[in-house]
């Protein structure tokens, strides 16, 4: 769940996020099933990429434990 809020928060890249579902939408409207399987590709490796990112983080290096 922090992973998906993080991600629509994160403004740089969610924008990047919609386009992509968007060009996948028009090229299945289209009937281009190549270009529907390179959008559907590039989104997914896009997640990927930002999975493998989010959980390298150490959320908990500034918390003190007393």
């Amino acid at each position: 769940m922090h992973l998906h809020f993080d991600s629509i928060v994160s403004a740089a890249t969610s924008s990047g996020l919609w386009r992509d579902h968007e060009d996948i939408v028009e090229a299945i409207a289209a009937r281009d099933a190549d270009a529907a399987e390179n959008a559907a590709h590039e989104h997914t490796m896009l997640f990927q990429r930002r999975f493998l990112d989010f959980m390298q983080q150490n959320l908990t290096a500034q918390m003190r434990i007393s």
